[in-house]
């Protein structure tokens, strides 16, 4: 263990050759790309060479579901310390990252691509999702953008993009998502947002075409792009302005159309995030009786 360990530190002092095998691999490292994957990043508090800031020297390197603990009392040799003190620590639960509405019903990530906002342009704004803590971003790779322009129902087939396709989207979105929640509590709009989407609605949107088996229509990422950007025009311009909500869920910052009796409706969707709320103040009012209970007992 010694040898393999001096041997990294002269192979990160450019003293000793590494495995050559990984040479590609560490020169895609060293580019410093972006993750996408769901990713919680650890730091030991008495290490000597952990960055300051609790990760947010390197949190704009990872753009899915994210969370970073700090390990107290831990120093540099973090495998060593846990060992050393799990005789004597009472065992703790998984670690469990912020806002549940990015996970499915057995805790795993949820990476389907959700609508139930009411308008296309609506459930494009949401596939960032939780924006006021974990940020968890949906379009990570074009194939995952292109999969949602397909789902929507918007178009039939989009022809392969480019990341440059994702940046373009992803800055539609967030115009979008601007000027709904502008309309949303009556403030100006942001001038910059609507040049973002007038612009990409001026582009030609996919035409539909008849086939032997019916409408078919193919696009290409900025054809589709333009689509979702023209139903935010209608929408932003339209009737159902007064029916804008944000759901209920304090994680959640979907913003849906509320056609419901009375716009009684609370959340953007029950399975999202309606069944979730209410299990988990169910959970919670059990907690308190257990706890009076057994204040009574004792």
């Amino acid at each position: 263990m010694t040898a393999v360990v001096v041997h990294h530190y002269r192979r990160r002092l450019s003293l000793a050759d590494g495995e050559r095998r990984y040479d590609a691999l560490e020169k895609r490292l060293a580019a410093r790309p972006t993750i996408g994957v769901p990713t919680v990043t650890l730091d030991a508090e008495r290490d000597p060479f952990t960055a300051p800031g609790g990760g947010t020297s390197y949190r704009d390197r990872f753009t899915g579901l994210y969370a970073h603990r700090t390990l107290p009392g831990i120093g540099h040799n973090v495998p060593r310390r846990r060992r050393l003190r799990a005789g004597r620590r009472r065992r703790r639960p998984p670690l469990r990252l912020a806002a549940e509405m990015v996970t499915g019903q057995n805790g795993d990530v949820n990476l389907d691509h959700v609508f139930v906002c009411g308008n296309p342009a609506l459930d494009f704004a949401a596939t960032l999702r939780a924006r006021r803590s974990v940020r968890f971003e949906m379009f990570v790779t074009p194939e995952r953008l292109n999969a949602w322009y397909v789902e929507s129902g918007l178009v039939d087939a989009v022809s392969p993009g480019q990341e440059a396709d994702i940046e373009r989207a992803r800055a539609v979105r967030e115009a979008v998502y601007q000027l709904v929640t502008a309309r949303r509590l009556g403030e100006e709009y942001d001038g910059a947002s609507l040049t973002v989407v007038n612009n990409a609605a001026r582009t030609s949107p996919a035409v539909p075409q008849l086939t032997p088996s019916g409408r078919w229509t193919q696009a290409t990422p900025d054809e589709a792009l333009s689509l979702v950007a023209r139903h935010a025009v209608e929408l932003l311009s339209g009737p159902d302005v007064p029916l804008l909500k944000e759901c209920g869920n304090p994680e959640c910052t979907r913003t849906y159309i509320d056609r419901s009796r009375g716009m009684r409706r609370q959340w953007c969707g029950m399975d999202s995030c309606g069944n979730k709320i209410k299990a988990a103040a169910y959970r919670a009012r059990k907690r308190t009786a257990t706890d009076t209970s057994r204040r009574r007992t004792s």
